[in-house]
């Protein structure tokens, strides 16, 4: 377990490493690129203060205590007053050193400048030799930390290389024309093109890029390759063969084109799914009445057509069914319950007292089990001229009770448009009755699944595996914020 400085450095270097890799590249303004020249530099000096500098100190010491024995030794042969230590408590310890350098060095000053007074007093008798030498044993100590620090902000720039374009993640230019050529669609001709990183969920890392085969054809891809937090997602296998059936039945997703199930080419599973162009979030059409209640009620529709799907209809790829709907529930939260025991790395009364009340508290009266998506949000759902074209992001998607994704959407869709017409269209395209004691169930669930996820990325940020900033933003504010969400909603039923 990492120390409360490791920590905190740990979180610095993603941020310095997504300033230069994410915003600086973007930036046309020289006095936003000069000034974001100076953030990154006192990152790095942030950084290695809270982590690396601790380890050079011991030595730094020595030299220290050194030079003040030196300097101490010529005051008492001059017959001068040493210094009291710690009297001038005016100076502030330097950033990133340990109490005992900080007095350390705050003796050495006073002890120098004390002799450096008594250096034209012809009483005192020291020759300037003498002096000399302590001064020069005084700097050389200083010195030596100002060049530890140097070389581990040089160590850091090494250290903090861009992860979008570090070997570590395996999607270069070079790997992936190598695959198109070899791999699929096994084109000797085909080259690549406008590779570029995509934001995504949490639970995979996206690019896309553009296919142009030997034969001159070009097409625009989106790869969806498998990140760190696998153990609360399905994997590219899993989500492509999930998204072929839902593509095969008419609903909204990306074309599923290849799967890749081997690690070699890219270092992680994934998939390829064709390119849709168009907007996420609501702002291009919040203001419109007539195309935002076209899309919230087009969305009622999708999510009443999927949670009436069978289990039958999705070939057992929507995972294993319990027993009872009651037992199904029990069994997957169970999972989530597991998964936060083996990966929490900061206790939570309020965790450990909601999965208990989950678990004993399971809804009795589930109309049936759906096909969920697990993560609804207009930020997930791309809208083209006014029409919904894809739902994107299902690495969550899971058999569960549907009003346990009503719970998520409520949220999404009452700042919008009527509650009760979205539920009206909903239930109209196959989707289940709203009950409020299963909401109140979900909306304790809905933190508990969340924080469990920031905790995981918060673990594997700290592990090292993934030292992206988006793990250490769900590790710190968005835990804090789905651990309050959860305490709140607990609150409620525990009264």
């Amino acid at each position: 377990m990492q120390d409360k400085s490791s920590i905190l450095a740990s979180m610095l270097s993603a941020i310095r490493r997504d300033l230069e890799s994410t915003l600086v590249p973007d930036m046309s303004n020289a006095h936003a690129r000069n000034a974001a020249g100076m953030m990154s530099e006192m990152l790095a000096y942030l950084t290695i203060w809270q982590r690396d500098l601790k380890e050079h100190l011991p030595n730094i010491t020595v030299s220290q205590r050194a030079a003040i024995s030196k300097a101490t030794a010529l005051l008492q042969r001059a017959g001068a007053t040493v210094p009291v230590q710690g009297s001038n408590r005016q100076i502030i310890n330097l950033p990133g050193c340990d109490a005992d350098y900080a007095e350390l060095q705050r003796e050495l000053d006073q002890t120098i400048e004390a002799l450096t007074m008594l250096a034209d007093d012809p009483s005192a008798r020291l020759s300037s030799d003498a002096i000399r030498d302590v001064l020069a044993h005084s700097v050389s100590s200083e010195l030596e930390l100002l060049d530890s620090e140097l070389t581990l902000v040089d160590q850091q720039r090494d250290y903090d290389a861009p992860p979008q374009s570090a070997e570590d993640l395996g999607v270069t230019h070079d790997a992936l024309t190598d695959f198109v050529r070899t791999g699929f669609p096994g084109d000797p001709g085909a080259t690549i093109r406008d590779l570029e990183p995509a934001y995504d969920g949490t639970a995979k890392d996206s690019y896309v890029f553009t296919l142009r085969a030997g034969t001159g054809r070009c097409r625009r891809l989106v790869m969806r390759r498998d990140a760190s937090l696998g153990a609360v997602a399905n994997d590219a296998s899993d989500e492509f063969g999930l998204l072929k059936r839902l593509y095969d039945l008419g609903f909204p997703v990306e074309e599923p084109v290849y799967c890749e199930p081997d690690s070699e080419a890219m270092g992680q599973p994934f998939s390829l799914y064709g390119f849709e162009d168009g907007e996420t979030g609501t702002t291009a059409w919040e203001d419109d009445r007539e195309a935002k209640y076209e899309i919230c009620l087009s969305l009622a529709r999708i999510l009443g057509r999927l949670h009436n799907l069978t289990p039958d209809q999705l070939d057992g790829l929507s995972g294993p069914l319990g027993s009872t709907p009651q037992n199904h529930v029990r069994e997957y939260i169970s999972q989530w319950h597991d998964l936060w025991l083996r990966r929490r790395l900061h206790a939570s009364p309020t965790l450990t007292a909601a999965f208990h009340w989950l678990l004993e508290n399971i809804p009795r009266d589930i109309e049936r089990l759906g096909l969920l998506h697990g993560s609804v949000s207009f930020d997930r759902v791309l809208v083209r001229g006014g029409t919904i074209k894809v739902l994107t992001d299902w690495e969550f998607a899971h058999l569960g009770d549907p009003v346990e994704e009503l719970v998520h959407c409520r949220q999404i869709i009452e700042p919008l448009v009527s509650w009760p017409m979205f539920l009206e269209e909903y239930r109209a395209a196959g989707g289940v009755d709203y009950n409020e004691s299963n909401a109140r169930f979900h909306a304790v669930w809905r933190g508990v699944r969340n924080a469990v996820c920031c905790s995981v990325a918060w673990h594997e940020f700290l592990n090292g595996s993934a030292p992206a900033l988006k793990m250490a933003y769900q590790g710190v504010p968005l835990y804090h914020r789905f651990v309050r969400d959860t305490a709140r909603q607990l609150q409620k039923e525990l009264q």
